[in-house]
C-alpha cells in the first residue's frame, strides 16, 4: 500500500520531503515492530535478497526516479514536448539571474545561465520545478555528447552559448540581432551573417563599422 498508492500520486503531483520522511519511518517501524534500536541499517535492507537485503521499498530512491522521468520529459526538445515543459521554461526563465536578457534565454541546460534555487526569486519556480532542478544538479545533468552533427550544432542557441566565455549582451550589433532580426539560434545567425557579407559594400563602411563587423558581436564569434 505504501508503494502503490503513494507512487501513483507522486508521479502526478510529487511528494513533499516531510511526507517522504514520514513514510520511511512507517516502513522502518513496521520492519522492526516499532523497536527503537534497529539491528540492521535501513540502507542495507534496500538491497536485493541475494545481496543480504529484503528488497525493501526505498521511497527516496523511487521519488528520485520519478523526478528524473520529469526531467527527461522536460528535456525533450522535439515538437512532441509536453505543454507543462513549455510552461516550466517560462518559470525557470523568470528566476534567471538579473544580468541575463529574457529575449536571449531558451533553455538553461543548453545555455550558460542558471536560475536562482534559493531566496525569494526561487519562489517563482514552485516546489515541483525546484525538486526537478535539484535532482538535475545532484546527477550533474548537462549537454554531454561525444560529437555533435552540423545540423544539431546549427539548432543550438546563439546566445549564452556553451562553447563561448560568458559576456554581457549589450553591444549595438547584439541588440540589433536580438530585437530587430529575432535571431535565436546559430543557423539564424549564419543566415544573417551571409546576407550581410553578400549585400554589404565594405568599401563604403566607416572605421567603426569595420570594427564592429570584425568581432564585437558574440554571435559572429560563435560561428
Amino acid at each position: 500500500m505504501v508503494g502503490g498508492h503513494t507512487q501513483f500520486l507522486t508521479k502526478a503531483q510529487g511528494m513533499p520531503t516531510h511526507i517522504e520522511e514520514a513514510l520511511t519511518r512507517m516502513i522502518r517501524d513496521f520492519i522492526w515492530d516499532d523497536g527503537i534500536n534497529p539491528r540492521i541499517a535501513l540502507e542495507n535492507l534496500y538491497h536485493p535478497m541475494d545481496k543480504g537485503g529484503l528488497n525493501l521499498l526505498n521511497i527516496k530512491a523511487r521519488n528520485e526516479a520519478i523526478e528524473l522521468t520529469w526531467l527527461r520529459s522536460y528535456l525533450d526538445l522535439t515538437p512532441k514536448r509536453p505543454i507543462w515543459a513549455i510552461v516550466t521554461d517560462i518559470l525557470i526563465s523568470a528566476a534567471a539571474p538579473p544580468g541575463t536578457l529574457a529575449i536571449a534565454r531558451m533553455n538553461m541546460f543548453i545555455q550558460k545561465w542558471k536560475p536562482s534555487t534559493r531566496g525569494p526569486q526561487a519562489m517563482i519556480l514552485g516546489d515541483e520545478t525546484l525538486r526537478m532542478l535539484k535532482i538535475a544538479k545532484k546527477y550533474n545533468t548537462n549537454l554531454g555528447v561525444i560529437r555533435l552533427s552540423t545540423s544539431v550544432k546549427a539548432k543550438l542557441p546563439s546566445w549564452y552559448h556553451l562553447g563561448t566565455p560568458p559576456r554581457p549582451l549589450t553591444n549595438i550589433v547584439t541588440k540589433c540581432l536580438l530585437k530587430k532580426h529575432k535571431v535565436s539560434t546559430v543557423v539564424m545567425s549564419r543566415t544573417i551573417l551571409f546576407k550581410f557579407l553578400i549585400f554589404t559594400d565594405f568599401s563604403r563602411m566607416t572605421h567603426d563599422e569595420h570594427r564592429i563587423v570584425s568581432g564585437d558581436s558574440s554571435t559572429i564569434q560563435v560561428l
